[in-house]
């Protein structure tokens, strides 16, 4: 599965199960080589995935050996401590193994909707990978729309401005997409300047006078000099970071749009990213 791990976590119920979580981290590949001399340990959280401090990841591999009870919370949180390209191995606990327990129908419900996607599935394991790059699974996708007024929570109370565009004016293949957050290269009214931009789809969730209306709204990192409602809006969107998340609070919100900023600029950073970019500069 791996060349390489360079960073594995094991989640477990108790400390007997440390051993079957072991066991799969062998099979998934070789430690990279240190430059220390240290060959790989695996990290080992007892509890839930849930739980699971954020400084724990990211990760390459996470291996969750985990009960049955609401898998989709477990896959979410795994899939949020994963490295661009990491794989999740899920697994049911040798208990409940030889219990005749099937995992598929369970896997294939909570899966729906995440940033990854199941590469392998046995009758009481799963295995997932976040694609590299965060890339959607059917490669880029260009959306252009008017810039339309929002609710001016993202300047006012987030201090991320967006540009909001109206969903029912994008085309078929954009409403095939989980609502959640994306990234990809943004420019204002065929441009010069394209900039790096994170888009979240979605309903606010977070906010108790949200509208239960779909809206897009893109936060382009760069500063402008004036308003441009009315202007066309084109975004390339490349990679999914996660899906949309109800937080306890504006603090924790945006904690992590940061987190989702950052993880965007490093993406559009590689040359993978970059060549698009160039892509959209030939298209004026």
């Amino acid at each position: 599965m791996y060349n390489y791990i360079s960073t594995a976590l094991a989640i477990v119920r108790t400390t007997l199960e440390i051993a079957e979580a072991q066991r799969a981290l062998a099979r998934c590949g070789p430690a990279a080589p240190s430059s220390l001399g240290n060959d790989l340990q695996l990290r080992c959280w007892e509890g839930s995935i849930a739980t699971l401090p954020a400084y724990q990841g990211p990760a390459d591999l996470i291996v969750v050996v985990e009960g049955i009870e609401d898998v989709q919370a477990q896959l979410l949180a795994g899939s949020l401590l994963l490295k661009p390209g990491g794989h999740l191995l899920w697994a049911v606990p040798s208990s409940m193994a030889g219990a005749g327990f099937a995992l598929t129908d369970a896997v294939h419900a909570a899966g729906k909707g995440l940033p990854m996607r199941l590469t392998a599935l046995g009758c009481h394991h799963a295995l997932f990978q976040v694609p590299e790059g965060y890339a959607l699974p059917s490669g880029p996708l260009s959306v252009r729309g008017s810039v339309i007024s929002g609710h001016g929570r993202g300047s006012r109370q987030l201090g991320f401005p967006t540009a909001n565009i109206d969903p029912a004016a994008l085309p078929e293949a954009f409403h095939a997409l989980a609502l959640g957050v994306y990234f990809g290269w943004a420019r204002v009214d065929n441009g010069a300047g394209i900039h790096p931009a994170v888009m979240n789809v979605g309903k606010s969730p977070t906010f108790e006078d949200a509208d239960p209306k779909l809206s897009v709204e893109t936060h382009i990192m760069h500063t402008f000099d004036r308003d441009f409602y009315g202007k066309e809006l084109h975004v390339m969107i490349l990679g999914y970071l996660r899906p949309e998340l109800k937080f306890s609070g504006l603090d924790a919100l945006v904690a992590r749009i940061e987190k989702d900023v950052g993880l965007a600029r490093t993406q559009l950073a590689s040359s993978r990213w970059l060549k698009c970019q160039a892509h959209m500069i030939n298209e004026r």
